[in-house]
C-alpha cells in the first residue's frame, strides 16, 4: 500500500497551503477578478480559481503526489494501515451481516470489527442487540460515506470480466453471484486498489471509526460511573441489561457525538445527550415558575435531569392516550402557553423530533437555543426586499420558533412540530438504494417522508390534531401572554436571574443545508483528492452565504472557516453565544466579538417591553392563519 500516497493526495486543501506543501510563488496563478476566498488565508487568494470548471484545470498545479520525506506521516495514516492488516488477515466478512439491508454491508463490517476491537470499556451493561445498535449505527455512517464509492467499484469489477453484462443491464436482482464474487476478490487484494482510487474515502473512513470508538468507550464509562443515578429516573431498582440502544436522535457534533435513547429489559428508557444541557434546564425551571406565579398560566410535567458538567441523563417522556375530549382540550391550551414562552425567550428550531406529546401537555426535549439572537439583517447576504419583510416577519414573531407551519412565497415550512400527523415529505432528495448486496443493487435519489410517532395526542387511539384545537390554542397563548404582559417587570428580573452566563446555541445556517452539503462530498468524484473534498464544501459555503465580495463581513470568512472544518470531519457545525455576551463561539473559542450588536437577554428583555395588546392580537391571527391553511401574505391583520 502507498502510503506516501495516501497521505499526500487525501490532504485537505486548507492543510495543504499551510503546511507549506504548496510552492506559492511557484504557482503563478493569478487572483481571478471577484474571487470568493477570504477565508483560508491571503494567499489562497493567489491560486484558487472561482468555480468548479477552472478548478479541473488548476488542480494538478495543486496537487502534491508523495508525503515530503522529511516529515513523519499524519496520524490518521497509522490507524488505516492498523485496518488494512486486519483486513489481509480476513478470509471475507468477519461475522454474518446484522439481518439489515445495509449497501456493502459485508465490507464496512471489516471497519466495524476493527473499531470494536478498539473500543476502551466493556459491553457488560449492554445486550447483544444493544451493541448491535451502536455498530449499526456505526454502518450507516459508513454507506453514507462510502457506499457510492464502492458501488462504482462494483459495476467496474463486473464489467472488466463481463462488459456485456453491464452493458445488456442483465445483473438480477435474485442473485448474487457478481456481488459475492467483488466481496471476496475485495477482502483478497482490491481494497488496497479502491483506496488509492478513493484516498479521502480511506482517511474519512479512518476519522468516523475512530469518532466511533471514543464516542462508545466515553458513554460506555459515563453508564458505569452514573448507573445509580440512571436507576433514579427509571420506576424500578432491577431493570436488568440494556437491550436497545437508539442513536442518531441528533445531528452528530463535536466528534460525532449523538443523542441517544436507552431502553432496559424492563422497557424503561432513559436519553443521553453528550452535551452541556444548562439551556434546556433553565428553560424548563422559567416555564415552572409561570406556572407557580400565575393562576393563567397552566402547569407542566417536565422530565427530570440527572445534570454532568458535560452531558446529562433524560427521564424518557411517554406519549399520553386521551381518552376524554376536555383532556385534549386542555393539552391544547398548554400548548398555546408553551408557543408563548419559546416566543418570548426566542427559542427557534423546533421540529419535528424536538417536541413530543406528553400528558397534560407537550414537551420541549431540545431548548438548547433558548434566548437565541439573530444576525442583524444588514450583515446576512443580499436579499430582495420581499424575502427580506418575509423573513423579519418570521424572525421576529412565534413563527420563528418553527413549531407552527407556514407557507411564504420564498420559504415554506412543513415540518412543524404541532401539525404532524401524516407523513410529512422532508425538504430534500435522498439516497435511496434498492435491490441491497444483490447482482443489481443501485441506487437513485428519492424525496423521502417524515412519519411522527410521538408529536401529536390521541383520543380513543385516533390522532386529535392541532387543527382541530385552534380555539384552544389561541387561548392558551393569549392567557400566557397576558399574564406576562401585567408582570413585565418580574419577568425581566426572572430572566436574567436564570439565564445570565447560560452558554446557548445559535443557529446561523439551517442544519439541512450541513446534511445536504455533506451527502454531496460523499460522491466518488470528491472522494479521490482532498483538494476538491475540501474545495466543494468551502465553495458551497461562500455561496449559501451569498455576499458580494467585499460585502462579506470579516467574521464570515472565519465562520466559513470553521464550518469547513466540522464538516471534513463528517460534524455537522454547532456554534454557540453566551446570553449575556455579544460574540459568537465555537466549541468554547471567541469566533468574533459584536456579531449580533446585542446579547440574548437584551433581545428577551426588549421582547418583554414590547408586549401589547395589538401584538397580542396580531399573534393569534398568525397562529389561525398557520393551521387554518392560509397563507400568511394574506393574513394581514390580528385577530379581532
Amino acid at each position: 500500500m502507498d502510503e506516501s500516497g495516501l497521505c499526500a493526495s487525501s490532504e485537505f486543501l486548507t492543510e495543504r497551503i499551510r503546511s507549506g506543501h504548496l510552492n506559492l510563488e511557484e504557482l503563478d496563478l493569478r487572483r481571478p477578478a471577484e474571487a470568493s476566498y477570504d477565508a483560508v488565508e491571503e494567499a489562497v487568494l493567489g491560486f484558487l480559481p472561482p468555480n468548479d470548471e477552472d478548478f479541473e484545470a488548476a488542480s494538478d498545479r495543486l496537487t502534491i503526489e508523495t508525503w515530503p520525506t522529511d516529515e513523519d506521516f499524519p496520524d490518521w495514516i497509522d490507524a488505516f494501515s492498523d485496518a488494512m492488516e486486519l483486513l489481509s488477515e480476513l478470509d471475507g466478512p468477519p461475522r454474518e451481516d446484522t439481518g439489515s439491508e445495509y449497501p456493502f454491508e459485508d465490507i464496512f463490517l471489516w471497519i466495524v470489527e476493527y473499531s470494536r476491537r478498539n473500543v476502551d470499556g466493556d459491553f457488560d451493561r449492554l445486550s447483544e442487540r444493544a451493541v448491535r445498535d451502536l455498530e449499526e449505527h456505526l454502518l450507516e455512517r459508513l454507506v453514507d460515506i462510502g457506499a457510492q464509492a464502492l458501488h462504482l467499484d462494483y459495476v467496474s469489477y463486473v464489467a472488466e470480466r463481463a462488459p456485456a453484462v453491464v452493458a445488456a443491464d442483465r445483473l438480477s436482482p435474485e442473485e448474487t453471484r457478481w456481488y459475492d464474487r467483488y466481496v471476496a476478490n475485495f477482502y483478497d487484494d482490491r481494497a488496497t486498489e479502491f483506496f488509492e482510487e478513493f484516498p479521502v474515502l480511506a482517511r474519512l473512513v479512518t476519522v468516523v471509526a475512530r469518532q466511533w470508538g471514543n464516542v462508545v468507550s466515553e458513554f460506555l464509562s459515563r453508564v458505569d460511573d452514573d448507573y445509580e443515578a440512571i436507576l433514579s429516573l427509571l420506576d424500578t431498582d432491577d431493570p436488568g441489561p440494556v437491550t436497545r440502544l437508539r442513536l442518531g436522535a441528533g445531528d452528530p457534533h463535536d466528534g460525532g457525538r449523538t443523542v441517544i435513547v436507552v431502553e432496559f429489559e424492563s422497557g424503561d428508557e432513559v436519553v443521553y445527550k453528550p452535551r452541556d444541557v444548562e439551556a434546556d434546564l433553565r428553560f424548563y425551571e422559567f416555564r415552572a415558575w409561570l406556572g407557580r406565579e400565575f393562576d393563567d398560566v397552566p402547569a407542566f410535567e417536565e422530565p427530570e435531569f440527572r445534570y454532568r458538567d458535560s452531558y446529562a441523563w433524560i427521564e424518557r417522556i411517554e406519549s399520553p392516550a386521551f381518552s376524554a375530549m376536555a383532556d385534549v382540550e386542555a393539552y391544547y391550551e398548554r400548548a398555546g402557553s408553551l408557543l408563548c414562552v419559546l416566543y418570548l425567550l426566542d427559542v427557534t428550531d423546533c421540529h419535528l423530533e424536538n417536541l413530543i406529546a406528553a400528558d397534560p401537555g407537550p414537551v420541549i426535549v431540545d431548548a438548547e437555543t433558548t434566548c437565541h439572537v439573530n444576525v442583524p439583517m444588514s450583515e446576512l447576504p443580499r436579499k430582495n426586499l420581499g424575502e427580506r419583510l418575509q423573513e423579519n416577519e418570521v424572525r421576529e414573531t412565534v413563527l420563528n420558533s418553527a413549531l407552527l407551519p407556514y407557507e411564504l412565497e420564498f420559504h415554506d415550512h412543513n415540518m412543524a412540530a404541532l401539525d404532524a400527523i401524516e407523513e410529512q415529505s422532508l425538504d430534500a432528495p435522498r439516497r435511496e438504494w434498492f435491490h441491497v448486496n444483490t447482482d443489481a443493487m443501485d441506487m437513485e435519489y428519492s424525496t423521502p417522508t417524515a412519519v411522527p410517532e410521538e408529536n401529536y395526542p390521541t383520543i380513543d387511539g385516533d390522532p386529535a390534531g392541532a387543527r382541530q384545537f385552534v380555539d384552544e390554542l389561541v387561548e392558551g397563548f393569549a392567557a400566557t401572554y397576558d399574564a406576562i404582559s401585567r408582570s413585565k417587570p418580574a419577568v425581566e428580573r426572572k430572566v436574567e436571574d436564570l439565564f445570565e452566563g447560560v452558554t446557548v446555541r445559535n443557529v446561523l445556517q439551517e442544519t439541512l443545508q450541513y446534511r445536504l452539503l455533506l451527502d454531496t462530498v460523499s460522491s466518488p468524484k470528491y472522494l479521490r483528492d482532498g483538494l476538491r473534498y475540501e474545495y466543494k464544501i468551502r465553495t458551497e459555503r461562500i455561496d449559501r452565504w451569498e455576499h458580494r465580495v467585499g460585502d462579506r463581513p470579516d467574521w464570515v470568512d472565519e465562520v466559513i472557516d470553521l464550518e469547513t472544518a466540522a464538516m471534513v470531519e463528517r460534524d455537522i457545525p454547532r456554534f454557540t453565544t453566551v446570553t449575556d455576551v455579544d460574540e459568537l463561539r465555537f466549541r468554547g473559542e471567541t469566533v468574533e466579538e459584536g456579531v449580533f450588536g446585542t446579547t440574548g437577554i437584551e433581545e428577551v428583555r426588549a421582547k418583554v417591553d414590547s408586549l401589547s395588546d395589538a401584538d397580542n392580537r396580531h399573534h393569534r391571527g398568525l397562529i389561525r392563519a398557520c393551521l387554518g391553511g392560509s397563507r400568511l401574505g394574506e393574513q394581514p391583520r390580528g385577530e379581532s
